[in-house]
């Protein structure tokens, strides 16, 4: 089963050359104008356009233990890539005249010595410093017109080296050489090979054989030696497989004892024991099988997955893990597959393994599954038993099967005789499953969902239950209860000596007590307490507490079998899964890259052999697996690192290598929007990667299937993102840390909270020097006007006291002039009075505003004309409300109103119309009024009056008057 990866997967040519693994385990690949890095899902592409590399073809890579790249570019440019922050590095070359650059490759010793090599021409080595490629570094000089092909350095650190003249060995101990004419070694291989010539390669596999490709004169030859110098052919043997098709060959490479060879129109496994050559077919039908002309080179990874470099793509494959056999239905004595539905299995006492099929009756095999054409059906006579599906073996060792329309066969061991039965019981639906209870009695399960019991000794045949869907799956507990399994009416639970009835399991139950889906496929028995039925999932009976526990599954479920070790194996359309009953335990999944081309199970259809083999039937054979021996492998694999492929913030990427340097990403200020994809670079089995960002979440969450993680707009703060892979144990493993600190916008750092505490502080201490300060001017204020209210008081009293003393002194010489002083005490007291409530009214705490002013002067109007008679008219602008004055101001204006306001009366003027408006920051207060039947004098008085002049200057007004014939206007303007 092979694996393919071309232009529509990333591929930048279908014609790739070289691949490497680096120690991360990131796949490189060399195709003609670009250099690829391959982690499982994309391809990372450095393309030979001047840009990123030298421009020209690629024409070989190696990667050292440094984990560097090194490449051959137009046979002329040399230099390596590092691996972390992709930047090339060119190396200088020194050619000589005599080499012109043309078929360049590279060769790496295993001490890490780099030679350039250009066929037929000669060889360069590059220097301690890897700074410089020359001839004068190479530690020894090929014998003249002995010009190289290939190199190669064995286990004891020698080279041999093909050249266009044959085989030559350099021992580095000795410092010598050995070759045709001159083997000083004194080598068996050296002499062996001797009349080779041109030499294309050379390899010694493990257990010490020699393998040499040479191509003289008379034609393409390869032949091995083995220790004991014996001397195998094997271009005839290839020739012949290849029934005489073309082919060459460039190499050989071993992978857990297999030998494998590959060229022109050749991959193929080698077999130097029985000396067979198996050719891997090509260009066959599925989307797993191999294509190409030429493969160009063989990689085996640290999986053991072994790449295939071709001029049709990039394959790769992976040998111990097809461990899944698949075969075809045959017949002894024809190889022809019968391709029909398998529906049951059975091992027989005798290890005879019957297989039924729908279509094609009964096929008998013995252990290796080789066909019989003797036993219970001899010479093939179970074919004709046409379309069978189940089968059992009664404790007499008959066999007894179900066939279509109601009928049953019997085979009697004893007589050895086949014999037709069709019970009206079974009203000619198809019987679908047979089991023998513990008392050697029948149980049948129909297509017509039809529960029969059959007893062999009365022969009788007796309906125990109808359910109302196919019967699929029938089993006999050590409890002696029958289970039946159905397509669409649930579980069937029947006391098989009694005949009854005994639970009828549906999803339709309480938790505990149901089953998850309507179908159950297939039942298995794990233990005396302990059963597991396939319905949407593992549905795990405990027959002592009479629960269910559940395993939810992906797919629907068609086999399942419990092995040895207790383990679970169930089949789906996704391919076969071993997991256990706790499930905290793990499982392991496998499918098409396991070797399982047949992913269409059919229910029931499946066998537990006695050797441990489980068997499952599909749509068109079988499937035979070993489970000890599988699980026994995967556990034995260790898990590799995740590793961090891509990195971006805020959608622009970011170089990786960059990103592990840093003990800590420091990110922001303001929200960030992080996307990483990580890699376990396994090509084969598959690691679903998890992440946790502690921070925000301490659970462990599954990244996407590509191994992406997005973190979309993180608010501020330290986080760290942790990623995991989930190996076969169900446990996090490999795990790999990014600290991540987002810093804080202004407003949200501690340097800022610590600046605003204080500028709280000082405004509340700026506020409370206002309140103080308002509280002093409003104590000075009051004290002013408490002042000028003394001053006001004292003066009106000391004017009443003198009034009245006059008046007193008069009242007998002149009652009139008294009458007058009376008269004047009385205005002078009044005067007092309204001062007085002015002065309490302005500083109650109640009038601090505008609006009560406005108020108290529209009152004010109101009483001068309905005392006095007068036409006066008080307006204003809305705006006005929303000026602020002090509480002296309002007082001052206060005063101001009523003192012109009287004084306009007391002049005699008429129709009196005021007006209060504003613009900007300035109180307009004006006074419009007729003077054409008033007192002059009084009116002249009232424009000159310096106290009136002086309190509107006071409060930072000024005054304008315009007089005309009849109208006259005073309009006082006082900044606020």
């Amino acid at each position: 089963m092979f694996a393919h990866l071309g232009l529509r997967d990333g591929l930048a040519s279908n014609t790739v050359s070289k691949v490497q693994q680096d120690g991360k385990g990131y796949i490189w690949m060399a195709t003609p104008n670009c250099l690829q890095r391959y982690d499982g899902y994309r391809f990372l592409n450095f393309f030979t356009d001047g840009r990123q590399l030298p421009q020209g073809a690629l024409n070989d890579l190696y990667i050292d233990r440094k984990n560097r790249v090194w490449m051959i570019i137009a046979d002329s440019v040399l230099g390596y890539l590092n691996t972390t922050d992709f930047k090339w590095h060119a190396v200088k070359v020194n050619r000589p005249a005599h080499i012109r650059p043309r078929n360049a490759s590279l060769y790496v010793d295993k001490d890490e010595h780099i030679l350039l090599i250009y066929r037929l021409q000669g060889f360069m080595t590059l220097n301690a410093a890897a700074t410089e490629m020359s001839e004068r570094y190479n530690w020894f000089q090929l014998p003249a017109g002995w010009l190289p092909t290939q190199f190669y350095q064995d286990a004891d650190r020698n080279y041999w080296i093909g050249t266009g003249k044959g085989l030559v060995k350099y021992n580095p101990l000795r410092r010598q050489l050995s070759y045709a004419g001159s083997n000083t070694d004194n080598d068996s291989a050296i002499h062996a090979f001797r009349n080779l010539q041109m030499v294309n390669f050379f390899y010694i596999d493990a257990e010490k054989r020699k393998w040499i490709g040479a191509w003289p004169a008379t034609g393409l030859i390869i032949q091995s030696m083995d220790i004991t110098g014996r001397i195998q052919r094997w271009d005839d043997v290839i020739l012949k497989a290849l029934k005489s098709e073309y082919f060459t060959a460039s190499g050989i490479i071993e992978t857990d004892g297999a030998t494998w060879m590959a060229g022109d129109n050749l991959f193929a496994k080698l077999n130097p024991s029985q000396h067979k050559v198996d050719l891997i077919e090509k260009n066959g039908p599925g989307a797993y099988s191999l294509r190409y002309d030429i493969v160009h080179h063989l990689l085996q990874d640290r999986e053991k997955n072994i790449w295939l470099a071709t001029n049709k793509g990039l394959y790769h494959f992976n040998p111990p893990q097809h461990v899944f056999n698949f075969i075809n239905n045959r017949i002894a004595g024809n190889d022809a597959p019968f391709k029909q539905d398998v529906t049951d299995i059975l091992e027989t006492r005798t290890g005879e393994i019957l297989v039924s099929t729908w279509g094609h009756g009964i096929f008998s095999y013995n252990q290796q599954f080789q066909p019989l054409a003797t036993g219970f059906f001899p010479n093939n006579a179970g074919l004709k038993e046409g379309m069978v599906w189940c089968m059992e073996e009664t404790r007499n060792g008959d066999i007894v099967w179900g066939i279509q329309n109601g009928g049953v066969g019997f085979y009697n061991a004893s007589g050895k005789k086949i014999t037709r039965i069709y019970p009206p019981v079974f009203q000619h639906t198809t019987v679908r499953q047979v089991a023998e209870d513990k008392n050697g009695n029948l149980w049948f399960g129909t297509q017509g969902g039809h529960i029969v019991k059959y007893h062999p000794g009365a022969q009788t045949w007796k309906l125990v239950e109808k359910t109302n869907s196919p019967v699929c799956r029938l089993l006999i507990s050590q409890q002696n209860e029958v289970w039946a399994g159905t397509i669409w009416d649930g579980l069937y639970r029947i006391d098989a000596a009694k005949e009854q009835r005994t639970g009828h399991y549906t999803p339709n139950l309480p938790e505990g007590k149901r089953i998850m889906g309507v179908a159950v496929p297939d039942i298995a028995e794990a233990n005396d307490s302990t059963l597991v039925f396939s319905s949407d999932g593992l549905n795990i009976f405990n027959t002592k507490t009479g629960t269910f526990h559940y395993q939810q599954k992906k797919a629907a479920l068609a086999n399942l079998a419990i092995d040895r070790n207790g383990v679970i194996w169930t089949s789906s359309p996704t391919g076969i899964t071993a997991q256990w009953v706790d499930k905290k335990a793990g499982e392991y999944a496998f499918d098409e890259r396991n070797g399982l081309d047949d992913l269409s199970y059919n229910y029931a259809a499946e066998a537990h052999l006695r050797d441990g083999r489980i068997v499952f039937g599909t749509n068109h054979g079988l499937v035979i697996f070993n489970p000890a021996s599988i699980i026994g492998h995967n556990k034995g694999h260790a898990a590799p690192q995740v590793q961090l492929a891509e990195f971006y913030i805020n959608d622009v990427p970011v170089p990786v290598d960059s990103i592990r340097a840093l003990k800590t990403l420091r990110l922001g200020p303001g929200r960030v929007a992080l996307k990483a994809r990580f890699t376990t670079n396994t090509f084969h089995t598959i690691y679903p990667v998890y992440f946790q960002f502690e921070g925000m979440d301490k659970n462990w969450k599954p990244a996407t299937a590509t191994g992406e993680v997005l973190l979309n707009y993180l608010p501020s703060g330290k986080y760290r993102l942790s990623t995991a892979l989930l190996n076969e144990g169900h446990a996090l493993a490999g795990i790999f840390t990014i600290p991540i600190e987002i810093a804080a916008p202004f407003y949200k750092t501690l340097w800022f909270y610590i600046l605003l505490a204080l500028l709280t502080l000082f405004l509340f201490y700026m506020f409370d020097q206002y309140r103080m300060k308002r509280r002093e001017e409003m104590e000075k204020l009051r004290t002013n006007i408490g002042s000028r209210l003394h001053n006001d008081v004292s003066s009106t009293l000391e004017n009443i006291n003198i009034l009245s003393e006059m008046a007193v002194l008069k009242h007998r010489s002149d009652p009139k002039k008294s009458q007058e002083f009376l008269e004047q005490i009385r205005f002078r007291s009044s005067e007092m009075i309204a001062a007085m409530q002015d002065m309490l009214w302005a500083i109650a705490p109640e009038n601090d505003n505008t609006e009560q002013l406005l108020r108290r002067l529209h009152k004010y109007v109101g009483i001068l004309n309905n005392r006095y008679r007068t036409h006066i008219d008080l307006a204003h602008d809305p705006k006005v409300h929303l000026l602020k004055m002090n509480v002296q101001l309002r007082y001052e204006i206060l005063l101001l109103f009523k003192r012109s306001i009287k004084a306009l009366l007391n002049a005699g003027v008429e129709n009196i119309c005021i007006h209060f408006g504003c613009d900007k920051n300035r109180l307009l207060y004006t006074l419009q009024f007729s003077h054409q039947h008033c007192d002059k004098e009084q009116l002249q008085h009232f424009f000159t009056n310096r106290e009136f002049v002086s309190r509107v200057k006071n409060i930072n007004g000024w005054i304008y008057s315009s007089v005309h014939t009849n109208q006259a206007e005073i309009e006082c303007r006082i900044q606020l």
